[in-house]
Parts: C-alpha cells; structure tokens; sequence
C-alpha cells in the first residue's frame, strides 16, 4: 500500500519538535522507504524545503535532503488535481488551506492512506475515501 504524508511528517523528522515525533516520524519515512511505499509530491517537497529554509537549516543540509528524497517525487499535479482540490475548497469553505486540499486529491490519485500530525485533516474525512491517520 503506498503512503502519502503531509509535509510536517518530513519536517517532524528533521526538526526539533519533540523527541517522540521525531522518532515516529523517522520510523514511517524509513519503513515505508524500505518497503517502497512512499511517494512524494512535487508540493511537499516544496513545503518541506521552505520549512527547512524557514527554519535556518544550512543550504547544503537542505539540499541534501533533496536529494535523499528527490527519486520518490511525484512531478507537479494535474490541473484534474487542482480543479478538485478547489472544488473540495469550496465545499469545505477552505480555501486558505488549499494546500491541504491538494495534498487530499494527490493523495486519492496515487495512493490509499495519509498519514499527518495535522488534526485539521479531520474534516476531510466525509469527503474522501483515503484512509486518514492523524498521529498525536
């Protein structure tokens, strides 16, 4: 089964923001990397990278975890993705979250579950089939 996560699973990883999700983080990445179930969108390694950048990591760190994950990335997505997504904005009156609504569309395309700290992924579950894992 292929996972999808959002972005603060990277970011969790990396950063210091506790020791426990950053272990659990780590533990997904490199489980689902083993077992080639982890793809990536063009739009979380954006995310991750402005994270990191944002939290005044090192230019060459940044690029090496590029790097390391560059090969799992899924290119861009489609204006289907996108219209959706806008769409599922809509529904949701969501639209400063837009972000979020594409990672949900990318993730219903390509994948089965997604995986996130984020608990506002919550009100997505009524309108996706996705299996939704909110850790603590």
């Amino acid at each position: 089964m292929l996972n999808y996560f959002d972005t603060n699973i990277f970011l969790y990883s990396t950063l210091d923001q506790g020791l426990e999700k950053q272990k659990v983080s780590t533990d997904l990445i490199d489980n689902s990397v083993v077992n080639n179930e982890l793809i990536i969108s063009s739009l979380t390694m954006q995310e991750f990278v402005f994270g990191l950048a944002k939290n005044n990591l090192d230019k060459i760190i940044i690029k090496k975890f590029y790097d390391q994950f560059k090969s799992l990335i899924v290119s861009g997505y489609s204006q289907e993705i996108f219209d959706e997504a806008i769409e599922l904005a809509n529904n949701l009156n969501y639209f400063r979250n837009i972000n979020d609504c594409i990672h949900i569309k990318f993730a219903e395309k390509y994948c089965e579950k997604i995986i996130t700290f984020d608990k506002d992924f919550e009100r997505f579950r009524h309108y996706t089939k996705l299996e939704i894992e909110i850790l603590n």
